[in-house]
């Protein structure tokens, strides 16, 4: 029975992160970073929350729902907040650079996690940091969404600057 319930969360976990790539999607398409971040944020707030009152297999479910639509940002959230930041000049140079920091950072949590596992015997001092690094990541952000230079709101306007650039 424990094979089944464990196949069934995977099994959501798996359903919610392909309908959260098409809501997230939606939500960068309409409310650009802040939104998606907003989003995530508070769908990993809710999957950790969720892990650390598990002492019923209720909360099973409503992680992987909460989680699955929060890791859909390590696919979709690079490049699209990359682009929505910088922009798209010299995008294949930062965006490597941004990948460079996520993937490393994905890496050292895995061990982390174990580390803290091994001394501790529970993972729950893990998902606490976790979620304190998350909802940290989440500020910065949008802070550095709130710096970036203004935007344009039309392929007309981006077209008119790029040739007065070279006037």
């Amino acid at each position: 029975m424990q094979t089944l319930f464990a196949g069934t969360i995977f099994g959501l976990l798996s359903l919610s992160n392909t309908v959260g790539k098409l809501i997230l999607g939606a939500i960068f398409d309409k409310f650009r970073t802040t939104g998606g971040i907003l989003f995530v944020g508070s769908c990993m707030t809710i999957a950790m929350v969720s892990l650390l009152l598990a002492n019923a297999k209720s909360f099973a479910f409503v992680f992987a729902i909460a989680y699955g639509f929060s890791i859909v940002i390590a696919t979709i959230g690079p490049p699209f907040m990359t682009d929505d930041l910088f922009g798209k000049k010299d995008f294949g140079a930062i965006f490597g650079v941004v990948q460079i920091f996520f993937v490393a950072t994905s890496s050292l949590g895995v061990i982390v996690s174990g580390l803290i596992y091994d001394l501790t015997q529970s993972y729950k001092v893990a998902w606490f940091i976790f979620l304190g690094l998350f909802i940290l990541s989440m500020f910065c952000i949008l802070i550095a969404n709130s710096m970036k230079k203004k935007k344009h709101s039309t392929v007309e306007e981006m077209a008119i600057e790029e040739s007065m650039e070279g006037v």
